[in-house]
């Protein structure tokens, strides 16, 4: 199962050309991946209450076509893994008639805010995985 995250594109985040800014689909990326943990309960606030950072320990994009002002689109996030200390969540923005915009992934670390070690992820993180979860 995908979790989908409705957005418009904004003015600002379009550069000169009309396009939407290269720098800004890791931005829509991390507004879905909020949204969908705030959505099942677990928001990043709380996150960091318990002393955990998930800091991104890598990422990529693949573009296929560009997104202009006020267009509308959708986010569909989901889990590709999630291991003792990291997890991998991919991304494909689609536009209004479902054309692939941008595809992507982030993986995560689970890390003690406290000592900057690794540490568990924590079970209402596994449980959003585990609804979220598009094993391959």
């Amino acid at each position: 199962m995908r979790y989908k995250y409705r957005s418009t594109t904004r003015y600002k985040d379009v550069d000169k050309m009309g396009y939407v800014h290269n720098s800004v689909y890791q931005v829509y990326f991390e507004e879905a991946r909020i949204d969908m943990v705030k959505s099942e309960g677990y928001p990043y606030s709380r996150v960091e209450e318990e002393g955990i950072i998930f800091p991104i320990s890598s990422a990529r994009l693949d573009y296929k076509k560009p997104i202009r002002y006020d267009e509308n689109f959708i986010v569909e996030v989901y889990f590709e893994y999630i291991k003792n200390f990291s997890f991998k969540i991919g991304y494909k923005i689609v536009d209004s008639t479902g054309g692939e915009i941008c595809s992507g992934y982030t993986i995560h670390a689970s890390v003690s805010a406290k000592d900057n070690n690794f540490c568990d992820i924590p079970e209402p993180m596994r449980d959003i995985a585990d609804k979220y979860s598009e094993k391959q």
